[in-house]
C-alpha cells in the first residue's frame, strides 16, 4: 500500500448507506476538503468488526472536533447495509453508526486501494488517511484479526498537521 502514498484517493462513486438512507453515488454528494479516514472493514463472521464499527462511532465525536471525516466500506450489498442498520450493536447491528458506509460489492474501489485479498475474496482491515485535498498521507493494512484503534489514526493526524505546519510536507 506504500505505493499510493502521496497519489490522489480513487473517486468514492460508490454506493453507500448515509443517514440511513441509499446514496446511489456518495462522491455526488461528498467531496473532500478536509482530511479522511478511510477504514475497510472485511466484515467476517468473528467478532472484531461489530466491534471496531463501534468504536469508531464511539471516537467520531474525536475525529470531527478534529475536522477529520470518517468513512467505512464494506463488500456487502446496500441491502445487507440496510438490514443491519436496523438492529442495534448489541445485537449485531450498525443502528447506531453515523460515519458513512460504503458499498464495494465487486471490491473495485479496495482493489484500487490495495485492500483487497484475492486468494481470500475479502477486503484487508485496511486503512487510508487522506490530506484536505484527498491525497494519501498514510495506509496500513494486514490479514489478521489484529483491530485498528481510533486513537492511533488520530495520533497519525496530529503527527502530520504538527509537520506540515513546519513546512515539512
Amino acid at each position: 500500500m506504500s505505493h499510493l502514498i502521496e497519489k490522489p484517493l480513487p473517486q468514492l462513486n460508490l454506493k453507500a448507506i448515509y443517514k440511513n438512507e441509499l446514496v446511489e453515488d456518495f462522491s455526488s454528494i461528498y467531496k473532500i476538503n478536509r482530511p479522511l479516514a478511510v477504514i475497510f472493514f472485511p466484515w467476517c463472521a468473528g467478532f472484531v468488526c461489530p466491534i471496531e464499527f463501534s468504536k469508531f462511532q464511539n471516537s467520531l465525536s474525536s475525529f470531527l472536533e478534529n475536522e477529520i471525516d470518517v468513512i467505512a466500506v464494506i463488500r456487502k450489498s446496500p441491502v445487507f447495509i440496510q438490514t443491519l442498520k436496523k438492529k442495534s450493536m448489541r445485537d449485531g447491528g450498525l443502528l447506531e453508526v453515523d460515519y458513512p458506509i460504503l458499498c464495494d460489492e465487486d471490491a473495485s474501489f479496495s482493489k484500487q486501494c490495495d485492500a483487497y485479498c484475492e486468494e481470500s475474496e475479502m477486503l484487508r482491515r485496511s486503512v487510508i488517511l487522506t490530506d484536505e485535498n484527498g491525497t494519501i498521507i498514510h495506509t496500513s493494512t494486514n490479514d489478521t484479526h489484529i483491530e485498528r484503534r481510533p486513537q492511533d489514526l488520530l495520533s497519525v493526524f496530529h503527527s502530520y498537521a504538527k509537520f506540515k505546519a513546519c513546512n515539512h510536507f
